[in-house]
């Protein structure tokens, strides 16, 4: 595994350290381009979080950016978290060293890379501007469990580190999945009426009395054993009948419940996506690192579900500023 995908980026100072004692989070980084801020900025910011329980301290010259954070009280955990926003803030390849109790005389490194996003540039101005602010929203929402920015950037921070786009893809979407999968549980049923749920029962009840006529008419005697017969009859049940769809469908369902626009526009990638996942073997790992005519179409639809969960975070993290 390694945290450089982009070999330009391979010479650049690009890491972090939580200190001996678990006190100072200490960050050097030597961005790719300047953030926008005009060429004479040279800034450097004292500041003070009540809120996360540091004292801070930014420096930043043209690309070079210095980020010190110092804890009070020993947090190995406080700065390991704060590492994780800056690491998303930043959004390409850092490693953060600090030392394991169990091996105290080595610096063991960890690697993370957002793999960048639409409105990263935004974010890197936004951290050298207002550092105190945009380091408690993150705090905040790493915290709370509920939250899109803890679901989703801690696993593409260690996804992205690896260099292969089909892996990376097939973790991606799977994490879409399981986000359209929870949204699924809470936005209730298909049939949530009473009616309905009556009219439902009945059918299903027809449709299980059929199925046990035909199966003891020995018709289809490749299917006439207890295991499928017990499967068959659970499917149709009305709680797995009334569910909201396949995965296609929930995630479906799942983006078009935001009101962004650059969010809901996603929903006409999901057929292809499931296609790139499961028809042309990318799920096992031989798809887009194979030479073929579909390659730059395949590794472009990857990008995109990329770029849709670091859009999804972005407009949480910003939601409030």
């Amino acid at each position: 595994m390694t945290r450089t995908n982009n070999l330009w980026n391979l010479h650049k100072t690009r890491e972090a350290r939580i200190t001996e004692d678990n006190k100072q989070l200490i960050v050097n980084y030597e961005m790719s381009r300047p953030t926008g801020l005009k060429k004479s900025s040279t800034l450097n910011k004292k500041f003070n979080s009540t809120k996360i329980g540091i004292e801070g301290e930014l420096f930043y010259d043209q690309k070079l950016l210095r980020i010190v954070l110092s804890s009070t009280k020993k947090d190995s955990t406080k700065l390991h978290r704060l590492c994780l926003i800056i690491a998303y803030l930043l959004a390409d390849e850092i490693v953060l060293s600090y030392r394991h109790e169990e091996l105290p005389y080595y610096d063991l490194p960890h690697y993370f890379n957002f793999g960048g996003y639409l409105f990263s540039s935004s974010n890197r101005r936004f951290l050298i501007e207002k550092p105190k602010e945009i380091l408690e929203r993150g705090f905040e929402l790493l915290n709370n469990n509920d939250s899109y920015f803890t679901k989703i950037v801690p696993i593409l921070l260690s996804v992205n580190t690896v260099i292969y786009h089909d892996v990376r893809f097939f973790a991606e979407h799977s994490l879409l999945e399981k986000l359209a999968q929870d949204y699924s549980k809470i936005s209730g049923c298909m049939f949530s009426g009473k009616a309905e749920k009556k009219v439902l029962d009945s059918l299903l009840k027809e449709m299980k009395d059929y199925y046990k006529k035909i199966i003891s008419e020995k018709k289809f005697s490749t299917i006439n054993n207890d295991d499928l017969s017990n499967k068959i009859e659970k499917v149709l049940s009305a709680g797995s009948v009334n569910q909201k769809g396949n995965s296609k469908d929930k995630i479906k369902l799942f983006l078009e419940s935001f009101s962004k626009p650059l969010i809901k526009e996603h929903v006409k990638y999901v057929e292809e996506w499931n296609s790139l996942r499961s028809k042309r073997g990318l799920a096992h790992g031989s798809g887009l690192h194979k030479k073929s005519k579909k390659m730059d179409e395949d590794i472009e639809l990857a990008r995109k579900a990329h770029e849709l969960l670091g859009t999804i975070v972005y407009y949480e993290f910003r939601d409030l500023f």
